[in-house]
């Protein structure tokens, strides 16, 4: 059965100097009846009007496509009382309810439910005409206050809804479609926006790039958000109670969250290549408070909302709570680093080595290393201690190694309204406050892999760069080779915990004087090379480290290379 219904096609607008406007849902164990039983391929079929996508392309291209946009929204309204064909199997005390979706041309199919309750018991699945992409099962354990949920894009322009649920339940199954996002870009085409003018994609720098090295812990703190055919980033904040309650802080222009899609962990393995992590996905979320979009510096408004997840995120998801900064006046420190969604591609990054800057209600940077794009709106802006400072407004132009960005203070969010009683429920009155893990450990980040130049002399001082933090259980080999010594060579790395304690000794660590440990790695003469694990344990927990590693050449002589540069997992 096919029928056409006439929709509503709502074109999401916004202010062009924008940085771009945001992805996913935790899905339960579970099978559609359409594999289990042999239902009838005869099912009610609705064909949506195809929107004016000539004109949404032209309305992107003339805004520079800011804020960054995907797909029409088309409004429905479909449910289980005027849409959809029921199967009734009374043998195994179940009712299937399903209803096809066509949107013709559309690369991929979102779908809203402005009504989704469910009993226990029942379940719902999205899935293409062939099956090859199942999304679901989503059950009662995905209902939430609004009674509404979002669902990810299916791909192709042809998607089936199917409910599965007991014929008698204490309540009934409640849904309808509110909402179909015709996606008209390809939303999975990750280079469907690369960049501005001639420099395309040259100046996105990726965040597992060098410049991302120090950061591999807040990253995983920003999430692309997908909601109403647009795209944005946003960042989970930590709070003083530090209970891993899922705060998500994002711009306001970047529209409403109740039924957004939030997606974790999408990034390319490598600088830019390598493959890509393809994520892990959330639905929905509350809003706590907003504060309306402004031009910067000079407007009252921070362009900032807070929302709450509708779940808890899963402790598989990895995630990184990120501390913050409500200063108004002190920006932290440098570097100012940036990560987001830029096109709504793998996370990426951008640097500003000075630091930001106040500019009344915001904080302005001015990138020495990549820049923002589309999809980055709202994405946070990161003080020199790695803490949120607000969310991404603004851009004065999109030139590559010229782009002034604003982003709106977090103070002055704080101060406008109640968000005081989210991310201090504790009532500490505290104006910074760190990150920290989901396990509710320590907050944990590789260590950079550069350590200077080998130090070559007799004797061993702390002279290279200094890192500190909190070690962990994890760590790489680290490789010294040499050549042409003249005598037996050493390599070292010294601990200390900082307040000029001894430090209990383990392995083949020794105490040497009242606040440094040594490691022996190993000798060689002539060409070799030294290479030695570290063996970062339990003890150290608790202990602030400078890490510096060297060799020790009686001979004077030889010439030294870094073929592997200490790699330890540290917490701050």
């Amino acid at each position: 059965m096919m029928r056409h219904a006439q929709g509503v096609v709502v074109a999401l607008v916004g202010c062009a100097a924008l940085a771009g406007s945001a992805f996913g849902q935790i899905r339960h164990a579970g099978t559609p009846a359409t594999e289990m039983f042999s239902l009838s391929a005869d099912v009610d079929a609705v064909v949506l009007d195809r929107p004016a996508i000539e004109q949404m392309m032209a309305e992107d291209e003339a805004r520079n496509n800011y804020p960054l946009r995907y797909g029409a929204v088309v409004k429905t309204s479909l449910g289980l009382d005027n849409a959809g064909t029921w199967t009734v199997l009374p043998d195994y005390g179940l009712k299937v309810w399903r209803l096809r979706l066509v949107s013709p041309g559309a690369y991929t199919i979102g779908v809203t439910f402005d009504l989704f309750r469910l009993p226990e018991g029942a379940s719902v699945y999205l899935y293409d005409q062939d099956r090859n992409e199942v999304l679901g099962a989503y059950t009662h354990e995905n209902n939430a206050d609004s009674m509404s949920l979002g669902i990810e894009p299916v791909g192709g322009d042809d998607v089936t809804i199917e409910l599965v649920t007991p014929i008698r339940t204490a309540e009934p199954a409640l849904l309808n479609v509110g909402e179909v996002i015709h996606d008209y870009r390809n939303v999975r085409d990750p280079f469907f926006v690369s960049g501005r003018g001639d420099q395309g994609s040259a100046c996105i720098l990726y965040i597992n790039c060098p410049d991302g090295a120090n950061y591999q812990d807040v990253k995983r703190s920003v999430v692309r958000t997908l909601s109403g055919g647009s795209l944005c980033s946003g960042s989970i904040l930590n709070n003083t109670n530090q209970d891993n309650t899922p705060y998500l802080l994002t711009a306001n222009h970047c529209g409403g969250m109740t039924n957004a899609q939030f997606l974790f962990n999408f990034e390319f393995n490598g600088c830019g290549t390598g493959g890509t992590n393809g994520g892990n996905a959330m639905s929905g979320a509350q809003l706590q408070n907003s504060i309306a979009s402004g031009g910067p510096c000079f407007s009252g408004s921070v362009d900032s909302q807070l929302y709450r997840l509708n779940n808890n995120i899963p402790q598989s998801f990895n995630a990184y709570y990120a501390g913050w900064n409500r200063s108004t006046n002190n920006a932290g420190g440098a570097p100012a680093v940036t990560i987001g969604h830029g096109g709504g591609n793998q996370k990426n990054m951008a640097v500003d080595g000075n630091g930001a800057a106040s500019c009344g209600n915001w904080w302005e940077v001015n990138w020495s290393n990549g820049y923002i794009i589309g999809g980055n709106s709202g994405g946070p802006l990161f003080d020199g201690n790695k803490r949120v400072l607000g969310p991404a407004c603004c851009v004065d132009d999109f030139i590559c190694g010229n782009q002034k960005a604003w982003y709106g203070k977090l103070g002055r969010f704080w101060n406008s309204t109640s968000i005081n009683t989210k991310l201090d429920p504790a009532g500490t009155g505290a104006v910074t406050l760190d990150g920290k893990e989901h396990n509710g450990g320590p907050s944990c980040s590789p260590l950079p892999t550069k350590f200077g130049t080998p130090e070559i002399s007799s004797t061993l001082t702390l002279t290279d760069i200094d890192y500190t933090g909190l070690p962990s259980a994890t760590s790489n080999n680290f490789v010294v080779t040499g050549s042409g010594f003249l005598g037996n060579s050493f390599g070292w790395i010294l601990f200390s915990d900082g307040l000029g304690n001894n430090v209990q000794p383990f392995g083949t660590i020794l105490v040497s004087g009242p606040n440094f440990m040594r490691l022996l790695a190993g000798t060689t003469t002539g060409s070799g090379d030294i290479s030695f694990p570290v063996n970062v344990t339990a003890g150290m927990v608790g202990l602030t480290q400078y890490y510096q590693w060297a060799v020790r050449d009686p001979g004077w002589g030889g010439n030294l290379t870094l073929s592997q540069g200490l790699q330890v997992t540290y917490c701050q």
